[in-house]
């Protein structure tokens, strides 16, 4: 009996981020969670889209998150690499993906992956791999979906151009409550008709 009490004491007053999904955080997780939040403006989604560096748990990959709120609390973080200039082979890019793919994958399972070159392409040579991705001819993506943890629905894992050979990672978590922002965007769609 007191082994029982033991473990139900042990459990309940365990620190809560223990528990924690991706960062640190959890879905619905509020505003007064994270510190120094800047408002950042992203056209096309509702809810209220914050930029911070501050994470509990933080990735050394990532220096700033954009963290979306809805009525139920925290519903996405979008991460973005620091930018990798003259990387036009994409050898830096291509490593930083790998390495988090692998991280995801050992954590959520295999995803579903693209990693092509449109056919017909003229930006096929390895020294235009940064060219290929800028447009939009080369595509390196991963994505998980039905995802049975953390309250998560997709997590996406993308190389993105940022500019002439210059490419970052790109990372989004959309937890299961960010349906309700879409369908939210939807119904102010339709009343503005």
């Amino acid at each position: 009996m007191l082994r029982i009490l033991f473990i139900c004491f042990i459990l309940i007053f365990l620190p809560r981020n223990i528990y924690c999904g991706p960062f640190g955080v959890d879905m619905g997780d509020t505003k007064e969670k994270f510190k120094d939040l800047t408002p950042y403006s992203e056209p096309g989604i509702e809810g209220e889209n914050f930029k911070t560096s501050f994470m509990p748990k933080r990735h050394s990959l990532f220096e700033h998150y954009i963290l979306t709120f809805g009525s139920s609390g925290l519903a996405r973080i979008i991460c973005l690499s620091s930018i990798i200039n003259d990387d036009s082979y994409g050898l830096v890019a291509v490593n930083k993906y790998n390495t988090l793919k692998n991280q995801l994958t050992k954590k959520y399972g295999a995803p579903e992956t693209k990693e092509f070159l449109q056919p017909g392409s003229i930006w096929k040579q390895p020294n235009e791999f940064a060219t290929s991705i800028q447009k939009k001819e080369r595509v390196h993506f991963s994505q998980w979906s039905n995802i049975e943890k953390d309250n998560i629905s997709t997590i996406s894992l993308a190389i993105i151009s940022q500019g002439y050979n210059s490419l970052a990672v790109g990372l989004e978590y959309k937890f299961n409550n960010f349906k309700d922002l879409e369908i939210q965007k939807t119904k102010n769609e339709e009343e503005a008709l």
